[in-house]
């Protein structure tokens, strides 16, 4: 953290932060969407990105994370050195109702897999309700039903034809 507010520039910081979040292979290449992010990087303040490393190092999310209600999809990256996918398989046995999904990627999974990550997530939305009905108590039918109820005009079920 130190060494971050002394540093001249955001030089070093950025090909670190770089090295962690692309495979070798995309940074080497200059790609374009590896280009932004060093833009991005360079441009930050060396006082706020101490402060986010402080902010991050402090924060132990591990009790917290059993009090999320909802179904939840989390997505990992298997060669992320950053949230090693131990953490996400843990996220996801904790949270009641949670789906892993685990891509081939470092850190952004989104960026590196977008039509895996973009389809991953629609099929968590599509998903039958049963994670639903898990973590609320409930059976599927039921919370199959309420779900429907509450697509249709606030709640009512729609008039006949």
């Amino acid at each position: 953290i130190a060494a971050g507010r002394q540093a001249p520039d955001m030089s070093k910081a950025a090909e670190t932060f770089l090295s962690n979040w692309f495979p070798a292979s995309l940074v080497a290449a200059n790609e374009p969407v590896v280009e932004d992010f060093r833009a991005m990087l360079l441009a930050i303040d060396r006082q706020g990105l101490a402060g986010l490393f402080a902010a991050v190092r402090d924060a132990d999310l591990r009790r917290t994370v059993a009090l999320i209600p909802r179904p939840t999809l989390v997505i990992a990256g298997r060669h992320d050195t950053v949230t090693a996918a131990s953490h996400s398989e843990l996220i996801a046995a904790t949270v009641p109702g949670a789906k892993l999904v685990v891509l081939p990627a470092v850190h952004l999974s989104n960026i590196e897999y977008p039509a895996e990550f973009i389809q991953a997530v629609i099929d968590f939305c599509a998903e039958p309700s049963a994670a639903t009905a898990k973590a609320s108590g409930t059976s599927p039918a039921v919370a199959e039903r309420s779900k429907d109820a509450a697509v249709h005009k606030g709640g009512r079920q729609p008039e006949p034809a």
